[in-house]
């Protein structure tokens, strides 16, 4: 936002267009602000929701039940029998258990996805001490003072085992989606309006518009599938089709999209602020149905060393490789345009392993090449978009010195090449880019915004 604030001074003190650039600054902040408040306001709303539900369902129950306390670590049992650790995160009404309650917990070291709602009958002691004994208010609920007093004299544990208390503290608002045919188990919490936070939540899979009725899902697919598909076509080849969207110029659907992606993503998600965006949606065609979404990825408009900002495969579509296709989509892109980058870091644990996997493949392909010979690092750089920093490692975790006769690079000899394809890290990809079928090309919006930026 500052180096776009300094780029409008800078035109406005060349006194060139300023009643045009002027309406633009102020069409941009006002469209800032609006993103910040929508985000904040679903935040607060669904903050707050779950300490007042939880006083409003105490209120109905009998005095001689009491609630386990919000934010307060217990002895949960799973439905295999195990018994672990649980944070208690939230309590709302259920007809299906028998105390008319159930519990949304936490398990402690363990990944937000297996968080899940129990019914009450499955939470046990108070993590520490009996939860008879702990100090509880006239509702049978602590209040915030007597849990941080509980947790200063080490009765109870607050997360600090926990890696990311912010992420680890989010309620899943959405149990479920129905996407086309797939009854999907969400992940993660996402910033749906609180309204649409049901257990089932029906979203459209050309779309990604959401609904609370299969009913309104029906009637909107009707609609929907006689629209073209937003943005333009940048690959196709057999039943796969991507598309480039540009998040300024169709905000609704990448809005859509990025809250859908949320559901599936642990920490990068971009809900509001999508006009700093592309999205490459990777759909499915089927010829009696249509298209199928199956994933994304975003890329940041105003950063050239990274070609990637967040991505997701969903559930339904995984084990198909198509994590890996729009990898090899982004750098083929980054060739395009001809400037190396990468993703945005830090990567998770699995998003390492997949780059690592990538990059090796890449790299081996070029050794193919160029047997006999010595290929050069800037080489490599220039052919695959790869970054210089990026390969060093590469090689470096493939036991391969790059530095030869005074040159940073490469002598590929038959024994080097047989080596590096029989090593254990080398898989090649299930599903590969066929770059004939990339019709990403200049003058795309990308390109032309690039160049404007330099």
């Amino acid at each position: 936002k500052d180096l776009q604030i300094k780029e409008f001074f800078n035109i406005f003190n060349s006194e060139n267009h300023l009643v045009v650039y002027f309406v633009w600054y102020i069409q941009f902040v006002a469209d800032l602000i609006s993103s910040i408040v929508m985000e904040e306001k679903s935040i607060s709303q669904n903050r707050g929701r779950d300490e007042s539900e939880a006083l409003l369902l105490q209120k109905k129950l009998d005095y001689d039940v009491s609630l386990p306390a919000l934010n307060a670590v217990y002895y949960v049992t799973r439905s295999n029998g195990e018994k672990r650790r649980g944070k208690v995160l939230s309590i709302r009404s259920a007809s299906s258990t028998v105390s008319g309650l159930e519990c949304y917990v936490h398990y402690l070291r363990e990944s937000s996805r297996m968080d899940e709602w129990v019914s009450l009958d499955r939470i046990g002691e108070l993590y520490g001490m009996s939860r008879t004994t702990g100090m509880t208010d006239s509702l049978g609920l602590k209040t915030r003072s007597k849990l941080k007093h509980d947790t200063l004299n080490g009765d109870i544990s607050s997360c600090e085992e926990d890696n990311d208390e912010r992420e680890n503290s989010m309620v899943r608002n959405i149990d479920y989606i129905q996407m086309g045919n797939f009854r999907i188990k969400a992940w993660y919490s996402s910033r749906y309006p609180l309204e649409y936070c049901e257990k089932l939540l029906f979203i459209c899979d050309r779309c990604a518009k959401y609904m609370l009725l299969a009913k309104s899902l029906k009637e909107h697919m009707k609609k929907c599938s006689q629209r073209p598909l937003p943005g333009k076509q940048v690959y196709r080849k057999d039943n796969l089709v991507v598309i480039e969207v540009d998040g300024d110029k169709n905000k609704l659907y990448c809005q859509f999209l990025a809250l859908l992606g949320k559901l599936f993503i642990y920490h990068k998600a971009v809900c509001f602020l999508v006009q700093e965006f592309f999205f490459y949606v990777l759909y499915e065609l089927d010829e009696e149905n249509g298209y199928h979404m199956a994933g994304f990825y975003s890329k940041e408009k105003n950063s050239e060393c990274n070609n990637l900002a967040c991505i997701s495969v969903f559930p339904q579509y995984q084990k198909k490789s198509y994590g890996l296709f729009l990898i090899q989509l982004s750098y083929a892109i980054s060739t395009r345009i001809g400037i190396p980058a990468g993703p945005e870091r830090p990567l998770s644990d699995l998003g390492k392993r997949a780059y690592r996997s990538y990059f090796a493949w890449v790299i081996i392909q070029m050794f193919g090449k160029n047997v006999g010979q010595f290929i050069t690092l800037d080489e490599i750089v220039h052919k695959t978009a790869i970054r210089l920093e990026d390969i060093q490692e590469t090689l470096q975790e493939m036991n391969i010195t790059y530095y030869y006769g005074g040159r940073h690079g490469v002598f590929v000899s038959e024994e080097l090449l047989a080596k590096c394809v029989s090593s254990p890290g080398f898989h090649e990809p299930k599903l590969k880019l066929d770059p004939l079928c990339l019709t990403f090309s200049a003058p795309s919006a990308q390109k032309q915004h690039l160049k404007q930026r330099r």
